[in-house]
């Protein structure tokens, strides 16, 4: 089973995307991330809130959710 940090990193290269441009997608729909967390968020030092997992679903259009999440793959 996947780690949270995976899915995420899994999820942003599969569509390309660097970490500065996941985070600016995330702006986007106004849920400012800072570089540093999404890089945190992918090694696995801290999990994203309940926000930021709503949010990550919604920029993934529902490929990663909360509680794939929460729980891993």
């Amino acid at each position: 089973m996947k780690t949270t940090g995976q899915l995420i990193r899994d999820w942003r290269i599969g569509r390309k995307l660097t970490q500065v441009q996941a985070c600016d997608l995330m702006d986007t729909i106004g849920h400012r991330v800072a570089q540093s967390s999404w890089a945190a968020w992918e090694a696995g030092d801290k999990l994203p809130t309940p926000i930021h997992c709503d949010a990550l679903h919604r920029i993934s259009r529902g490929k990663l959710n909360r509680q794939t999440l929460v729980f891993g793959g």
